[in-house]
């Protein structure tokens, strides 16, 4: 995938995702391995590929290790294809964050574990934008 000689010495990074407590126990740790700039998770349903830095140079890496992807796996069918950004804050203003909460009012009845809320934003040229909040408070 990254056209290296046979027998290379080759320095990767192991990056194990732990849920936070409380996450629903559907969320399993997952394993991302990072070589050079460029990240590969695969699980039994898809492979991810990932990139850390915003330039030219790490986004020609991705691509190619992802055309070299497609060509190694042709059987592979192929999903939608999306940029990913995630942000997490330690200490978020209350204000705002209340004003994106579900009010059903489900939380009187029942212990809530978890909770998320995508909004679907569409944009030009059928590029759809996702944003999604994820709340184990």
């Amino acid at each position: 995938m990254f056209e290296r000689p046979e027998g290379e010495e080759v320095t990767a990074t192991n990056i194990l995702e732990v849920p936070p407590a409380g996450a629903p126990p559907s969320l399993i740790p997952r394993q991302t391995i990072y070589i050079d700039s460029v990240g590969i998770r695969v699980t039994r349903q898809r492979v991810d590929v990932f990139v850390n830095e915003v330039d030219e140079d790490s986004h020609n890496l991705v691509e190619q290790v992802c055309l070299r992807l497609i060509k190694t796996l042709p059987h592979t069918p192929l999903g939608p294809v999306g940029i990913n950004f995630a942000f997490v804050h330690s200490d978020p203003d209350t204000e705002p964050l209340d004003k994106l909460k579900i009010r059903d009012s489900i939380h009187q009845h029942y212990k809530i574990q978890g909770c998320s809320l995508t909004s679907t934003i569409e944009e030009e040229n059928d590029v759809q934008l996702n944003l999604t909040i994820l709340d184990y408070s």
